[in-house]
């Protein structure tokens, strides 16, 4: 098998692995960083450490199942063979399956640190986007019989049949909504916990400030929120079939995440009346730059739809360049710890917003895939 496709297909071994493994690796290089410099923002609630003997199981069931794919890997290529029994009888692709589902959850539960399941997403969302081209290869090779193996088995959860794979992509696409209404609910809560605070003289960026009071109580809500979006992502992905300008809305929706997330961990502001230090700095540039790919995302997902959609993406858009103008012209008062009446109220618009886009894309998808529609040349 190796020179049948290294030779004539143009595969190898080792497939998409490199590619998966490059996509995963910085969010494993972060996870590991965090978890051994900033424990206590990676560490789980204390009161769960009952669970973590399910990390044992999980750590043994990973292994057995991972171990089982690579033997059969080893032994079945060489030979030219399409191996879809044992571990590939239970998924088309064991070896990730394995390490998402259940070496990176145990690692997580016997730690009890969740940064490692933020790895684990990574993972997932690496082998949607890049997986693709693996199987257009394997189909080159082997024709009907990976067409029928690839009906009967799912790609990475063990799934019957194609109506629990929709299933999975619907619970995707609502993970969109969810965590919409996640962030606003954080927001509304955690202004509830801090009497000194102005929500319409103070931003967002505020409640997660070093020493901000609301801080440990943001941070994970916000992260969780992140998760959603990542999961949000992987949904957009997988319906946007061939159409590639919905599968870059899709890197958009992720891109602006990842820099989210390391802005949550590693570089929030400080309170007012505090000197900026590289921390605030940073805090400004990568929110900008997630500012871009959301732009990228709402551009990117007009294309994909009917001129009504598009028209509402346009005016998101144009919104999010106005209120975004009006945020950063505070900016410096906020810094020189000056009043800033509104700037509260221009920040707030411009991510409620955007979360409302969000909300809105992912009716339209789950619409479209309800009625069994094409979503090239939506009219919506």
């Amino acid at each position: 098998m190796i020179n049948v496709l290294k030779n004539k297909k143009g595969m190898n071994i080792v497939g998409q692995g490199g590619k998966i493994i490059l996509f995963m690796l910085p969010s494993l290089v972060v996870a590991v960083w965090v978890h051994m410099n900033l424990p206590q923002i990676a560490a789980l609630p204390g009161s769960i450490g009952f669970i973590k003997p399910l990390g044992y199981l999980l750590l043994l069931l990973g292994l057995v199942l991972w171990g089982a794919a690579i033997i059969q890997l080893l032994t079945g290529f060489p030979k030219g063979k399409l191996v879809t029994t044992g571990a590939y009888g239970v998924v088309r692709n064991p070896i990730y399956s394995s390490v998402t589902f259940f070496i990176l959850p145990a690692v997580a539960l016997l730690t009890l640190t969740w940064v490692y399941l933020v790895v684990s997403v990574f993972l997932y969302v690496g082998v949607i986007i890049f997986i693709g081209k693996e199987e257009r290869q394997l189909t080159q090779a082997f024709g009907s019989e990976y067409e029928d193996y690839k009906a009967r088995v799912a790609r990475l959860v063990p799934l019957a049949g194609q109506q629990e794979v929709k299933r999975m992509r619907h619970a995707l696409l609502i993970c969109g909504i969810l965590s919409s209404l996640l962030y606003v609910a954080t927001d509304i809560l955690a202004v509830m916990q801090w009497e000194e605070y102005g929500y319409t003289s103070q931003t967002v960026s505020e409640l997660i400030a070093i020493n901000a009071p609301t801080r440990s109580f943001v941070v994970p809500l916000f992260v969780t929120y992140s998760l959603l979006v990542y999961a949000f992502g992987a949904g957009v992905w997988r319906s946007a079939g061939r159409l590639r300008v919905l599968r870059l809305a899709a890197l958009g929706l992720v891109g602006k995440e990842v820099l989210g997330l390391v802005v949550t961990l590693f570089f929030p502001i400080h309170l007012r009346g505090i000197e900026v230090t590289l921390t605030d700095t940073m805090h400004g540039a990568l929110t900008m730059a997630g500012n871009l790919f959301m732009l990228l995302a709402i551009g990117c997902g007009a294309a994909a739809f009917g001129k009504r959609f598009r028209i509402y993406s346009i005016m998101t858009g144009v919104s999010l360049v106005v209120f975004g103008v009006l945020t950063g012209l505070a900016i410096p008062r906020l810094s020189a710890n000056l009043p800033t009446p509104w700037i509260g109220v221009w920040e707030r618009i411009n991510i409620f917003a955007y979360m409302l886009w969000v909300v809105v894309l992912a009716v339209i998808l789950l619409r479209t895939e309800k009625g069994s529609g094409s979503i090239e040349g939506s009219a919506v």
